[in-house]
């Protein structure tokens, strides 16, 4: 029971971050969820499609994914560091 509340309050949670993000950027949203027997990152794309990525015994493995890969949330402009896109 208490997995199931606490399941559906990060569930809330997470919706209540993405309608925010949805009126202050357009920029890729990755989100620590709890799937089944283990942890992945949902990607929600500009566009609003949404991916789950990775399979993680621990959340916190999850979370250092996101931040290993910051860069996908921001805007083109201030990424730092290699393209993503090889040269031409």
């Amino acid at each position: 029971m208490a997995l199931r509340l606490t399941k559906r309050l990060v569930s809330l949670i997470q919706w209540s971050i993405l309608e925010f993000m949805e009126t202050q950027t357009h920029w890729t949203v990755l989100l620590p969820v709890y799937e089944g027997d283990f942890w992945r990152v949902q990607i929600v794309w500009p566009n609003g499609a949404v991916h789950h990525f990775g399979k993680f015994v621990f959340k916190e493995e999850a979370v250092d994914w996101i931040a290993a890969h910051s860069r996908l949330t921001k805007p083109v402009e201030e990424i730092k560091g290699p393209s993503l896109v090889p040269n031409e």
